[in-house]
């Protein structure tokens, strides 16, 4: 009698997902979302401060700099220079969620008995948390290495009417444990501090405006910048608003990652849920859109598109985005900085931008770096703040 219990179950559970499979695909052939326009690309000859800071602030619109001496980056150097360094594959973002997650054991039982045996996944959750703790830095490159030649990752996905009636916060983290193990958002001084000193920082990010701020702490320095290391697949997390309001800047040095920005006018469209504290997740997925989940994102205006390697995006603090990377040939790398477009109105008034930065200790761009001239260092960058 069980065995006909669970075969009935399965076929009524596969009806249901194939109904509403077609109930998607209709909804998307009737009205499909707007076709998002990619964001404006300039070599970095071409970059005014000014404008960029109108672009950002003003226009609150995505910019992507494409540099003139791009200082790429190769996987194997850091795994020579950093290997035995042990490093954690969640984010302190993700472990807010999952702590919230872990608080309620039903929650957990959801996840060891339905989520993870739906993914394709014999382990319990924490059993997935452990996995991605304490994990050598070699250990990991070698095996993003190797995948990516020789098997190209998938991404498993729960059934589309779970990912409809799961919260938002255990469908994302469902999500993480199906895409490849992913070295993100972790300080690069605890990756590799040895990097700190041989990355360069493109000149048209000085002076970076939030190193003006009396209060900014060394608490905030040490975590700065973060690292990205993944192949394809890898997704940091779904749509999202930083925790931080400062404005980004992501600078690819190898690989390709696919991108899609919203301003903060369009959240009401995009399903936005506050998971944790101060945690703003959306249902919408703007690379794989349900409009039946998030029928707004029909109307929702953005930017979408990719950037590669020796290419910054520079977006506004407070806007709606989801990165994942698409290199197929290799893992992509990335570091994010945070970035301050504006000096600080106060001890600055009537000052240029390059007069304001001399009074208040800071190094100041100029139109040298389109003529190859030598950047700071990460570690240089960040002292700016000190």
């Amino acid at each position: 009698r069980c065995g006909i219990a669970v075969l009935a179950l399965a076929i009524g559970l596969g009806v249901l997902e194939r109904g509403l499979r077609c109930h998607a695909d209709l909804e998307f052939g009737i009205d499909p979302p707007a076709i998002l326009p990619p964001a404006v690309v300039a070599d970095e000859a071409q970059v005014n401060r000014e404008a960029l800071a109108r672009a950002i602030d003003g226009e609150r619109q995505p910019f992507i700099v494409r540099l003139f001496k791009p200082d790429l980056w190769n996987v194997s150097h850091m795994a020579e220079l950093c290997g035995r360094r042990r490093v954690h594959l969640i984010s302190d973002a993700t472990y807010t969620v999952l702590r919230v997650v872990q608080a309620n054991p039903a929650v957990e039982l959801l996840f060891d008995w339905v989520l993870l045996p739906l993914l394709g996944s014999r382990t319990t959750l924490r059993q997935e948390v452990a996995s991605r703790a304490e994990i050598p830095l070699a250990t990991y490159l070698e095996g993003v290495q190797l995948q990516s030649v020789h098997q190209p990752p998938s991404v498993s996905r729960l059934p589309l009417f779970l990912r409809r009636v799961l919260p938002l916060e255990l469908a994302a983290l469902a999500e993480l444990v199906a895409r490849p193990r992913y070295l993100h958002d972790q300080p690069l001084s605890h990756v590799c501090p040895e990097a700190m000193d041989i990355l360069q920082v493109p000149r048209f990010l000085l002076p970076n405006w939030i190193f003006a701020d009396e209060d900014l702490g060394d608490d905030f320095l040490k975590d700065e910048p973060t690292v990205f290391i993944g192949n394809a697949g890898c997704m940091s997390y779904p749509l999202h608003r930083n925790i931080v309001q400062d404005h980004f800047a992501l600078l690819v040095l190898r690989g390709t990652k696919r991108y899609a920005i919203f301003d903060r006018a369009q959240e009401s469209l995009l399903e936005p849920s506050e998971v944790a504290p101060g945690v703003w997740l959306y249902g919408a997925d703007p690379f794989s859109p349900d409009l039946v989940v998030s029928p707004g994102l029909r109307r929702a205006s953005g930017w979408m598109g990719e950037i590669g390697a020796g290419e910054v995006l520079v977006a506004h603090g407070d806007s709606a985005h989801v990165f994942e990377n698409v290199d197929r040939d290799g893992p992509t790398v990335a570091i994010k900085f945070w970035f301050g477009t504006r000096p600080p109105a106060r001890e600055c008034m009537g000052l240029s931008s390059f007069d304001c930065a001399t009074r208040l200790g800071l190094r100041a761009a100029d139109n040298s770096s389109a003529r190859g001239a030598a950047a700071l260092t990460v570690r240089e960058y960040i002292d700016e703040g000190r």
